[in-house]
């Protein structure tokens, strides 16, 4: 039972990290190499998240779906992955600022231009699994030894 009271949070706090890496990465790698362009909001899909908003309801997040020209005059139609949570005041059609990087495989990823709050949850969420990871440190500093010893009885 310990056991599991250790590996599970130890298993999840890895887990957050490597989310919060994963989307920092994007979006730094969209900053530095992407392109700044104006691009059109075409379409704005509402999903509700599982996350509770000050007045315990379900908070909803915004998703933009975008038109834009690349530099060869290409038309690219996307929505961008990661969503806004206040609502917009205007209706599509409207412009906004968006940065958008094309990989080697073609693909591309879009990110909104002046969204400052995207990059702090995902900082967020990076102190949260570090904390978690720094509890189960502190808390379960004998069973480390404990796991160890299994892990070598159960490879030997």
């Amino acid at each position: 039972m310990v056991l599991f009271q250790f590996i599970t949070p130890i298993i999840f706090a890895f887990f957050i990290i490597y989310l919060a890496i994963k989307a920092l990465d994007k979006i730094n790698r969209v900053k530095n190499f992407g392109l700044k362009k104006q691009a059109r909001v075409i379409n704005i899909r509402e999903e509700l998240s599982p996350q509770m908003d000050d007045h315990f309801e379900n908070s909803p997040t915004y998703y933009f779906t975008v038109s834009f020209k690349d530099r060869n005059g290409r038309i690219f139609e996307q929505e961008i992955e990661f969503g806004i949570h206040k609502k917009p005041n205007r209706h599509p059609p409207f412009s906004i600022g968006i940065i958008y990087y094309i990989d080697e495989n073609k693909k591309i990823e879009i990110i909104l231009e002046n969204n400052k709050r995207t990059k702090l949850e995902f900082y967020s969420l990076l102190s949260v699994g570090i904390l978690i990871l720094s509890f189960v440190a502190y808390n379960y500093n004998d069973q480390i030894d404990l796991i160890i010893d299994i892990l070598i009885n159960i490879f030997t």
